[in-house]
């Protein structure tokens, strides 16, 4: 019982709290995967004793997304900016998320921006100053990959709307 309770929860995620972003692997090659923004905040003591505190930024992606872990130096595109998967203190990069193992947590930090991302464009005649918005298409193509990765999710056994 409550495993098909976590099941549901996964699902719910998966449907209500996913955004569209792109994972690179070191080796340049590219995934669309379904993301679910979080952070992770490290503690560590420096040489002098005073706890010095880092936050990350997570991206929860199921399981069954990502073929292979998660390392070092991959990247994750979201919403104009790029994400390097890293984390200090020569902590893990990910960790599972939740005991049934569907979902890792990868914790990355931001290293730039990527204007010319296909996901993010400047709308005609705004300035840069506003940032990168997203375009109608990009919600598009989103939609559609968050609705392929629930009919994957375990098979789509779970009840729908």
């Amino acid at each position: 019982m409550i495993e098909q309770a976590a099941e549901w929860l996964e699902y719910q995620r998966l449907k209500e709290l996913s955004v569209p972003a792109e994972y690179v692997r070191r080796d340049g090659k590219r995934i669309e995967v379904n993301v679910t923004l979080g952070k992770t905040l490290f503690r560590a003591e420096d040489q002098y004793g005073v706890t010095v505190r880092t936050e990350s930024r997570d991206f929860l992606i199921a399981a069954s997304e990502l073929e292979n872990d998660p390392e070092r130096g991959d990247a994750i595109v979201y919403n104009g900016c790029r994400y390097e998967v890293l984390a200090p203190n020569g902590e893990p990069v990910w960790r599972w998320s939740g005991t049934y193992h569907w979902t890792r947590r990868i914790h990355t930090k931001e290293t730039g921006s990527i204007l010319a991302d296909v996901s993010t464009a400047m709308p005609h005649g705004t300035s840069e100053s506003r940032g990168p918005q997203k375009v109608p298409e990009a919600c598009e193509a989103g939609h559609e990959l968050r609705e392929r990765s629930l009919a994957t999710f375990r098979g789509n056994e779970i009840g729908g709307e």
